[in-house]
């Protein structure tokens, strides 16, 4: 077993505390922040805030002391991911909406705006470094609509909707990279620029399996957008078997299962971009509506767990029928459980609403 070296740094990534321990558990999980924990003898110089890196020859982890819990001899410390820092709110501008503006450079400028050139020095993380994005996402949308009509403003959080929504719908991720050398920590912002990962879950390097589908045909595939303002106005959208959604009345899921969706116009927008806007978000992330967990060994040479990244698109393969998914998660300790989809399910709800469940 391969020992795990402990490093504690503080707000300005300046190394203050050394130590090795045998064994360390990890989950991480995009969607929520999960917060981890280690065991080491006290040391009063730790302070929540410090950050903290675990690493060995084979794994890194880097985040940031949430709590500490101190004994006599030892403490025990949680951490959570960098980006917890940024579970604070901002000020979201609706009409970007539906537009030219790239998501990714607005959640890039909306990190800098709160956490880089914030005005309140003392707000801003002294560590953060350069923030670039690797994709462009244009004419996205979220429903996010103005707190007062009229003023385009929303307070939103900044990680809980924004970062986590720009995942769900579109795979966008914010891959933190720690930098010690020059003591800062950068961002890259984009969709995982890798080709689809194929596995087969029912192979015998597949340690364990928890698979829950949504059936296609027991969700809504057309949607009659419908312009609040008048009633009258109406656009159909229909969701086609390869989860692409338009408005072409053709290829369609059967059988119909159809909802009136209300469709509010926003200043300067027309019906119907409001309408494609809000088809984004009625359809956006059906594709990823399944969790999928697969546990394997850490040193699988067909998963290759400590390979595979968050937001990595992958098809598993499962009784005959492929599913498309992503990678949001993993747990890792003497093996590697990975964990896919863009949801988390209530399982007894689903047994109640259809849903289709293997494990």
């Amino acid at each position: 077993m391969q020992v795990f070296n402990i490093e504690v740094y503080d707000s300005n990534l300046n190394c203050i505390y050394y130590d090795n321990i045998d064994r360390v558990s990890y989950e991480f999980d995009y969607l929520s922040m999960k917060e981890n924990k280690i065991t080491i003898d006290l040391n009063e110089i730790i302070t929540k805030g410090n950050y903290i890196r675990i690493t060995n020859d084979i794994y890194n982890y880097f985040g940031v002391i949430t709590t500490i819990d101190k004994s006599e001899n030892q403490m025990v410390i949680g951490y959570k991911p960098f980006t917890f820092l940024f579970a604070s709110n901002c000020i979201f501008d609706t009409s970007k909406q539906g537009t030219s503006q790239v998501l990714e450079t607005y959640i890039k400028q909306q990190i800098e705006n709160n956490y880089k050139n914030n005005s309140d020095t003392l707000q801003n993380i002294a560590i953060l470094g350069t923030i670039t994005t690797t994709s462009s996402t244009t004419n996205w949308g979220f429903n996010i609509k103005s707190d007062k009509e009229g003023m385009n403003r929303a307070l939103i959080s900044l990680y809980d909707v924004l970062l986590t929504r720009a995942f769900n719908k579109y795979g966008i991720v914010v891959n933190v990279i720690p930098d010690f050398a020059n003591r800062v920590v950068n961002l890259e912002i984009g969709k995982v620029d890798t080709s689809d990962l194929y596995i087969e879950a029912e192979l015998p390097n597949i340690l364990s399996k928890n698979i829950v589908i949504r059936d296609a045909n027991d969700d809504l595939n057309k949607a009659v957008m419908v312009n609040t303002t008048n009633y009258s106005q109406t656009i159909n959208y229909y969701l086609h078997p390869d989860r692409t959604y338009n408005t072409t009345n053709s290829n369609r899921i059967t059988p119909v299962v159809s909802e009136y969706v209300g469709v509010d116009i926003e200043e300067g927008k027309t019906f119907s971009q409001c309408a494609e806007e809000q088809a984004t978000n009625t359809f956006g992330t059906i594709e990823y509506s399944n969790l999928i967990e697969l546990e394997v060994l850490n040193d699988d040479t067909l998963v290759k767990p400590l390979e595979i990244q968050i937001g990595q698109k992958v098809n598993v393969l499962y009784k005959g029928v492929i599913y498309p998914s992503i990678l949001s998660g993993f747990n890792r300790d003497l093996t590697t459980l990975l964990t896919f989809g863009s949801i988390r399910l209530d399982l007894t709800k689903l047994i109640k609403t259809g849903g289709i469940i293997w494990t």
